[in-house]
């Protein structure tokens, strides 16, 4: 066999048409009936791949459906048991990773293939060292290509810092900067991202783009979903060793990929689980940590309560002293200054094993190397941590041992066929199982995990959270690691942000309220503090999922603080209005959180309630009267339409007949709305303006007027609407008269279903009031004023509008209860790009 590869006969024909070819787009490599068998798995079958030059194919899948299995076979690791690849048409086969480095095919590992004992840049050339003219190693050249390679990553690596002293994420820069300096024709990144922070992995996307730029055909394995889908050109899932499907990935969603990758949609967010908090079981009181590797203080005055019960995230940047923090609290770091409590007992002097006698168990971040030892069993790996409590007379318990890890694997739910076979046979969602039901089998009282899902696929990390909410139910408290936001959104009952090893702030990531603002504030924040009695909420109409939204918001954040709630509304109804305000006010009501039928209409029901004690605090109000309310919330409607208009006109080419579906004629915001519209789009004289009609914010109204308007003028190319209920009602009419697919529609209001239609492509744009932050900012003003008698506010606030398009409607799922990614990424001090700003936060015009 030649060093270059073999190049095999075959039968004309063999290539299977599952991942079809779009017309003039060039196949480079191609896996054919692949099928490769371990034992009695067959771990692949009979699957066929397509990878193209200048493009990326993301290649989807759950833990063992057979991703890495078909990598491996691609880089030469492993032969196929039946099958063959087609390199340039040629039918070839690989020996070693040597010959398809050769025939340029490169791989980055999804567990790091790097020696803890050289250095970086003996890790970057070994194999393919550089030589001087006399042969010897040019190691001084060695390291000046690798300092060019790190300055490429944007990452501060000495090239001669031994493997083993770098952090995880560090070792994976070294990986990634080993393939790259292959200069490989395919590239082949295995969960290149795992341990990088958002920041790197933007590092990583300006380098995939560049190789695309040079013809280089990328393929890209990662379980950060919607992350590879935003560098993906071509997206193919695996199940169970099959291929699934392939598709152009500018036609598929994040659920899409999920159905495909699991059968199942989504469905794994916890946040919203009922909350049971105990009493506090780990007290961190003002602790600085020093880094031993180093000696720098990696945590400053670290104060922290973990209630049981409650599941708190850490979430930071790469150094902001996360895993510092956790190896401190377990015993593996040094603590210089401050107290760790466990359930009340000071741990100070005590060992790593008698942290865990005493209820307290660490999973590590690098599972390979410290959670896990991979000449073991399951079911030794298993019992490894509580071998003493099953030990009797120095003598082990074969018994009781064998129950427990039976049970261990059902509680965990371990896939495996046996507790016998090695830790190596199982997935990657599995080994981290094991490395938690380690843990729980020693009975903690409280359980810390490093960056518990990473490397694992959406189903197994599902499956993690879940049994860790299950444990919280129980009494566990729960302390993790992470730098996937979507992570520490989805699976949390609070969020603790860490730059530079402290506290920058907390966030509630079920109602989105900022906990407390930036560290070395004294005492305690007053959100923390519980609040009393029944708050009355009162809003404007139920029935549409805009203001279901304020009420939903309201609701959340008052129980959050500890409030009872009552919801009404009144339906911009002022003797409605009326009577609801005299009920709260007759029931005793704390407060009152009021969205008002107008200012006028309002002004003395608002009066009412004041004289009688009860704070009013409102929201989408522009009742500017001072002294009425406690805090007034006013929603940017000309901010946002002006910014809508703009986007639709973008997307119009500036040319073209338009309608305009106008909202209630008496209402100062649909007037607001509509010159804002007007005052754009009369900058652009190739758009003319054909036709209005008012639809009083209805949905059928929207659908009646806009089939009028249509018949009227039959040749328009655009519909500008005033909120998102007519926009979707113009929208049916127009799939029903078949003209959805040349007419442009744009909303405003940012509901639910107005971002799924973004999301579909039926609706070019829509803008989301503030109506959220809005409502929580006026229950937290509510509470400060209830708790001390200040609001902390001015009578009036603006916020910003944000606009939803086609590019970012799928980061608005479920978006009314979520604090937004730029919080969090500002408090740990990540760069927001300032697309990123506009589209999370908001555009000032």
């Amino acid at each position: 066999m030649s060093s270059a590869g073999t190049a095999v006969e075959v039968a004309p024909g063999a290539v299977s048409d599952a991942t079809a070819t779009p017309p003039g787009d060039r196949i480079v490599l191609r896996a054919v009936d692949m099928t490769k068998i371990y034992g009695v798995t067959e771990a692949l079958k009979g699957v066929n791949f397509e990878v193209r030059p200048g493009k990326v194919t993301v290649l989807f899948g759950e833990n063992g459906a057979g991703k890495s299995t078909l990598m491996k076979i691609m880089a030469g690791i492993e032969p196929p048991t039946r099958g063959y690849l087609e390199l340039d048409g040629e039918v070839v086969e690989f020996g070693s990773t040597k010959e398809a480095e050769e025939r340029g095919i490169a791989i980055i590992h999804q567990e790091l293939n790097l020696c803890p004992n050289l250095s970086a840049s003996d890790n970057l050339f070994l194999g393919r060292e550089l030589r001087t003219r006399r042969r010897d190693i040019d190691y001084a050249r060695q390291r000046e290509v690798t300092r060019q390679m790190m300055a490429r990553l944007e990452e501060d690596i000495d090239p001669s810092t031994p493997i083993a002293q770098l952090r995880l994420g560090q070792q994976q820069i070294v990986e990634v900067a080993r393939a790259l300096h292959a200069e490989a024709r395919i590239l082949i990144m295995d969960e290149p991202t795992s341990a990088l922070s958002a920041t790197e992995v933007e590092v990583l996307f300006r380098v995939i783009r560049d190789l695309k730029a040079q013809d280089v055909a990328v393929i890209y394995i990662s379980h950060h979903l919607e992350e590879a889908l935003e560098i993906a050109d071509y997206a193919v899932v695996l199940r169970d060793g099959e291929l699934v499907d392939t598709a152009l990935a500018e036609n598929v969603d994040l659920a899409w990929v999920v159905e495909k990758m699991t059968g199942r949609s989504e469905d794994y967010g916890l946040t919203d689980a009922k909350r049971r908090f105990g009493e506090p079981l780990l007290t961190l009181d003002h602790v600085d940590v020093v880094d031993v590797d180093n000696g720098r203080v990696a945590v400053s005055d670290f104060s922290l309560q973990v209630r049981a019960g409650e599941i708190v995230c850490l979430y930071g940047l790469m150094g902001a002293g996360r895993t510092e923090l956790l190896e401190a609290i377990a015993g593996r770091g040094v603590v210089t200054h401050g107290h760790i409590r466990l359930a009340g007992e000071d741990v100070a002097g005590t060992s790593i094993r008698d942290r865990i006698a005493q209820g307290l168990g660490l999973v590590p971040e690098d599972r390979q190397r410290d959670g896990l030892v991979r000449l073991m069993t399951v079911g030794k790996n298993l019992s490894l941590a509580s071998i003493g409590a099953l030990a009797r007379r120095w003598l082990i318990s074969r018994g009781s041992e064998n129950e427990q890890i039976q049970k261990q694997i059902s509680d965990v739910r371990i896939k495996t066929v046996g507790a016998n076979i090695s830790i190596t046979s199982l997935s990657g969602g599995n080994q981290q199982k094991v490395a938690i039901g380690k843990m729980l089998m020693t009975d903690p009282k409280v359980l810390l995990l490093d960056e518990p899902a990473r490397g694992i696929d959406v189903g197994a990390k599902g499956e993690i959270f879940s049994l860790l909410f299950e444990q919280a139910e129980r009494g566990l408290a729960v302390l993790y690691a992470t730098s996937e936001l979507n992570e520490a959104l989805q699976f949390s009952h609070r969020i603790v942000v860490m730059s530079k090893g402290r506290i920058a702030g907390q966030f509630d990531p079920m109602t989105g309220i900022q906990l407390t603002g930036a560290a070395g504030e004294d005492g305690v924040n007053y959100l923390f503090q519980r609040g009393r009695g029944t708050v009355a909420i009162i809003s404007a109409h139920p029935s549409n999922p805009y203001w279901q939204a304020e009420i939903d918001t309201a609701r959340a954040t008052a129980t959050a603080l500890g409030y009872e709630t009552t919801t009404d509304a009144h339906e911009n109804v002022p003797e409605v209005q009326k009577r609801l305000m005299d009920e709260a006010i007759g029931a005793g009501a704390v407060a009152i959180i009021l969205d008002p039928a107008g200012a006028d209409e309002s002004i003395e029901v608002v009066r009412k309630a004041t004289a009688a004690g009860i704070p009013v605090f409102l929201v989408n109000a522009e009742i500017s009267e001072q002294g009425i309310a406690k805090s007034q919330i006013v929603s940017n409607n000309a901010q946002g339409a002006a910014l809508g208009a703009q986007a639709w006109a973008d997307a119009m080419g500036a040319a073209g007949k338009y309608v305009e579906l106008f909202g209630n004629p008496t209402d100062r915001n649909a007037q607001l709305r509509s010159d804002a519209y007007a005052e754009v789009l009369s900058q652009l004289p190739g758009l003319t303006k054909v036709g209005q009609e008012t639809a009083n914010w209805d949905r059928a109204q929207g659908k009646d007027k806009m089939e009028s308007l249509l018949s009227a003028h039959p040749d328009i190319t655009g519909v500008i609407a005033g909120n998102d209920e007519m926009a979707l009602g113009a929208i049916q009419a127009l799939k029903d008269a078949g003209r959805l697919d040349g007419v442009l529609v744009l909303g405003f209001d940012g509901n639910q279903e107005a971002v799924n239609a973004v999301h579909k492509g039926e609706m070019v744009a829509t803008v989301l009031q503030p109506i959220v932050e809005g409502t929580q900012h006026a229950l937290q003003q509510m509470h400060r004023y209830l708790l001390t008698g200040e609001t902390g506010a001015p009578e009036k606030q603006s916020l910003d509008c944000t606009l939803i398009t086609g590019k970012n409607a799928h980061k608005f799922k479920n978006f009314s209860l979520r604090v937004t990614r730029e919080d969090i990424m500002a408090a740990s001090g990540e760069q927001v790009e300032d697309a990123v700003a506009g589209n999370e936060k908001g555009v000032e015009l």
